[in-house]
């Protein structure tokens, strides 16, 4: 079957969306396919987006997170909010 991976980001392990991310995995797992959840909460993802994220500004002046990532992706630079093995860098 597939490989299939599950992002999952909610802050609430109790909430809808978190027993849709379980029912899902269930459900595929039963079917043969080989699921891996990613849970950003668990991971201790940090949801709000800053200037902090890059190491490199392009512009120290004014945040365009657009730029910045394109700028971050272009120069293999990675952001600080890329977590490896579940811990942030």
């Amino acid at each position: 079957m597939s490989n299939i991976l599950i992002v999952h980001a909610h802050p609430e392990p109790q909430s809808l969306t978190s027993a849709l991310k379980d029912m899902a995995r269930e459900i595929l797992q039963a079917q043969g396919h080989k699921v891996q959840v990613s849970d950003l909460y668990a991971m201790q993802w940090k949801a709000l987006a800053d200037r902090e994220d890059f190491i490199e500004a392009v512009d120290p002046d004014r945040l365009s997170y657009i730029a910045e990532s394109r700028h971050a992706y272009a120069s293999e630079t990675q952001t600080l909010d890329i977590a490896v093995n579940g811990h942030r860098k």
